[in-house]
């Protein structure tokens, strides 16, 4: 429900959020009007019932993930025009780019027009990537790096949250100059567990 937004934030006491898996609008941003800052997420994870003859049990419910460049300006733009009644918009979010990059031959001359519809309403927008640590090649952003302002990295298996430092170093020689903010995961998809305390804490505890 579009009305749990926000609540894990005020829940760990923070005051900045990324906003993700619902529509960009005016509801939502009410919702959000007391953090101190707000990410939009502009490629769009959306949820869709799906039936199974035969299965027992309500119907299952599958993610769908749009990145399409069209979908990414639409969004951008929104998020921008957002941003002026919400001051607290800073930014939006693009996940999972490079896999879209990949599956939608996405060219960088294409996506410089994500980064300027990110700003087609406020200059001031910052326009966040998201970089896991197993696309840390530079052949991958080729083109690419000037387009993003900041850079979210994950880590996506826990196991390999040992070698943070050296994923961080490898993202800075490839975004010279951009903020990096480091991800952090709860849950291990790939063991469909929590993630180990030990690598919480490791990882919270990475300067």
């Amino acid at each position: 429900s579009i009305f749990g937004a926000g609540e894990g934030t005020k829940w760990f006491g923070l005051r900045r959020c990324c906003f993700m898996f619902h529509p960009n609008t005016a509801l939502a941003m009410e919702k959000l009007r007391d953090m101190e800052e707000v990410v939009c997420e502009i490629s769009k994870w959306e949820c869709a019932h799906v039936e199974f003859p035969g299965r027992k049990g309500a119907p299952a419910v599958q993610h769908r993930h749009d990145g399409r460049i069209e979908r990414k300006c639409r969004e951008a733009e929104i998020v921008s025009q957002l941003s002026l009644d919400y001051p607290n918009v800073t930014g939006t979010i693009d996940d999972d780019l490079y896999g879209k990059i990949k599956t939608e031959h996405i060219t960088p001359d294409q996506y410089a027009a994500v980064h300027r519809a990110v700003r087609s309403a406020n200059p001031k927008l910052k326009h966040w990537g998201v970089v896991y640590s197993h696309e840390l090649e530079q052949d991958n952003w080729a083109g690419f790096t000037d387009l993003l302002d900041v850079v979210t990295l994950w880590v996506w298996a826990s196991k390999d949250l040992v070698n943070l430092d050296r994923y961080v170093e490898q993202c800075r020689e490839i975004f010279p100059g951009k903020p990096i903010n480091v991800g952090c995961y709860l849950r291990d998809y790939t063991l469909r567990a929590g993630v180990p305390m030990e690598l919480l804490k490791h990882q919270w505890g990475f300067v």
